[in-house]
């Protein structure tokens, strides 16, 4: 899935570069960098932040229902 998305991204930076080039060259080095970051990190990163922004909501629950 990530790596569909940075091949998506360097084809859009293609297709913008005719257009402005600072976007281009801003979508090469977003696409360019998901293709080095592994798949784990990513899955690992999200997980923590969700598993951490539902332990946040239940926190809140439990103080506003006690």
């Amino acid at each position: 899935m990530i790596r569909k998305r940075a091949d998506a991204l360097l084809e859009k930076s293609e297709h913008e570069e005719k257009k402005d080039e600072s976007a281009s060259i801003a979508l090469a080095i977003e696409g360019k960098l998901l293709d080095q970051i592994p798949s784990y990190v990513t899955h690992t990163i999200t997980g923590v932040v969700g598993l951490t922004l539902i332990a946040l909501g239940v926190v809140a629950l439990a103080f506003h229902f006690h």
